[in-house]
C-alpha cells in the first residue's frame, strides 16, 4: 500500500497551492523537484503493486488520480506567473495580460463594492474574498486609504497632483509605499499642492500603532495620518508636521487637509492548479482509493 501513501503526498503537495495561494516557494525549484521525485516515485511503488491483484485496479486508478493532480501542479509551478498585487485609485481601469482582461476597481462613490475582472471574450465578475479562474486564484483584501481634501486656510478648494510631476492625484492617498519609522515599518505616500507650492509626506498610522507610542491617546479608537509639509525646495517647514485623526481637519505650514481613513480593496492574483484538471485528478484519485479498500474489506471478510 506504499503507492497511495505517496499519491496521497502529492495530492497534499499541490493543494497546499489551492489552501495557502501565493506563496513564492511554489515556483521554487525545490518545490517543482519535490512533485517531480514524487511523481517518479508514484509511477515506481504502482509497479510493484501489481502484484498485489486484489488492490492492483484500484491503487492503478488512485495513482493515475494522484498523477493528474502533480501534472496540474506542476504546470503552475513551471508556467504560472509570479504572485503579485494590484493596487489603484478609485474608479481606475487595468489592463492585464496573466489572465488576459481587465480589473476595474470601485469608484469613490461605491467604496464597499468590489473589484471587478472582466476576462477577454467572456463576461464579467467581482472579486469578493477568493475567486478561482481557470489557473488563477483572485483573492480580494481590504487596505487602509485616506480619503483626502486640500484648502487654503481661507478654505478654498486646492488641487493635489502626482509629489514629482503636474499630473493630478486621485484625493485617495493609496499608501502602496512602506518606510522604517521609530522601529515600526508604515504605510508612506505622497503628494503635491502646486497652488501653494508644497509637497507633502503621509504616513498612516493605525489606531493601536499611535497608542503604543502615546499610551494616553489610546482611548481614541480612530487612525490617522502623519503628515509632513516641505516646501518647493523639499525642506521641512518649522512646525509643519502633525497627525491627523480620521475625519479630522488641520491647518498644517499654511495647508488646510481633512482625512477620512476607509478600507478600499487590493486583488493579488496567483497561479494555481487548472481546476478541471485539478478536480478530475482528485475524483480519480478517491474512487482509486474507495476501489482498493473495498476490494480489501472483500479479502478480509
Amino acid at each position: 500500500m506504499t503507492a497511495p501513501i505517496v499519491g496521497t503526498a502529492c495530492v497534499l503537495l499541490v493543494l497546499l497551492q489551492d489552501i495557502v495561494p501565493g506563496k513564492s516557494w511554489y515556483h521554487s525549484g525545490a518545490y517543482a523537484w519535490a512533485l517531480i521525485l514524487l511523481t517518479a516515485a508514484l509511477v515506481w511503488r504502482t509497479r510493484a503493486a501489481r502484484r498485489n491483484r486484489e488492490c492492483a485496479a484500484g491503487i492503478a486508478v488512485a495513482s493515475a488520480g494522484a498523477a493528474v493532480v502533480a501534472i496540474a501542479g506542476l504546470a503552475a509551478t513551471l508556467l504560472g506567473p509570479d504572485t503579485h498585487t494590484i493596487i489603484r485609485a478609485p474608479a481606475e481601469r487595468i489592463p492585464i495580460s496573466e489572465p488576459p482582461g481587465v480589473i476595474a476597481f470601485p469608484s469613490l462613490d461605491a467604496f464597499g463594492a468590489a473589484i471587478e475582472f472582466t476576462p477577454q471574450g467572456r463576461s464579467a465578475f467581482r472579486v469578493r474574498a477568493r475567486r478561482y479562474f481557470g489557473a488563477y486564484i483572485f483573492t480580494s483584501m481590504s487596505r487602509d486609504v485616506a480619503i483626502l481634501k486640500a484648502a487654503t486656510a481661507a478654505d478654498a478648494h486646492l488641487t493635489i497632483t502626482q509629489p514629482d510631476n503636474s499630473s493630478f492625484l486621485s484625493p485617495v492617498l493609496l499608501f502602496s509605499g512602506q518606510s522604517e519609522i521609530a522601529g515600526r515599518t508604515l504605510p508612506v505616500d505622497s503628494f503635491a499642492v502646486p497652488a501653494l507650492r508644497r509637497s507633502i509626506k503621509a504616513v498612516l498610522f493605525s489606531a493601536r500603532a499611535i497608542a503604543q507610542m502615546d499610551p494616553e491617546v489610546s482611548r481614541d479608537p480612530r487612525p490617522g495620518v502623519l503628515f509632513a509639509v516641505n516646501d518647493e525646495r523639499g525642506r521641512l517647514i518649522p512646525g509643519a508636521i502633525r497627525l491627523v485623526r480620521s475625519g479630522a481637519r488641520a491647518t498644517i505650514g499654511g495647508l488646510t487637509l481633512e482625512v477620512g481613513v476607509a478600507s478600499y480593496p487590493a486583488v493579488t492574483i496567483a497561479a494555481a492548479p487548472y481546476w478541471p484538471l485539478l478536480l478530475l485528478g482528485l475524483l480519480l484519485y478517491a474512487l482509486g482509493l474507495a476501489l482498493a479498500l473495498r476490494r480489501l474489506k472483500i479479502r478480509h471478510a
